[in-house]
């Protein structure tokens, strides 16, 4: 559901992390350079939780109609009345987590 191109910016930034601690541990020793890393692990992992890529929403519409599609095909064959069972229970789930995702996250 990532783009492709999202993986390629994480290892840039990566390589960008590793680059800034040696010019720092050079500039000016172990402490800043362990300051800026500290400070870019908990950073991106704030970025991380309030910026998810794609949204919230947009994952659960898409893992929704991937059910959906699914279940067209459990409902045309009879035998696997099991897996209806289980994917329509799915469906409802994904629902109820759709109308409780705090508004904050719907969209973003």
């Amino acid at each position: 559901m990532t783009p492709t191109w999202l993986g390629a910016l994480g290892w840039l930034s990566t390589l960008l992390l590793i680059a800034a601690f040696f010019l720092i541990f050079v500039a000016f020793g172990w402490m800043w350079a362990l300051g800026v890393v500290l400070y870019a692990f908990v950073g991106g992992a704030i970025v991380d939780v309030i910026t998810p890529i794609p949204s919230y929403q947009y994952c659960l519409e898409l893992a929704q109609k991937e059910i959906r599609k699914s279940l067209a095909g459990s409902i045309i064959n009879a035998a696997s009345s099991d897996q209806a069972f289980l994917l329509l229970r799915l469906s409802k789930q994904i629902e109820n987590f759709k109308n409780n995702i705090p508004v904050y996250q719907r969209y973003f």
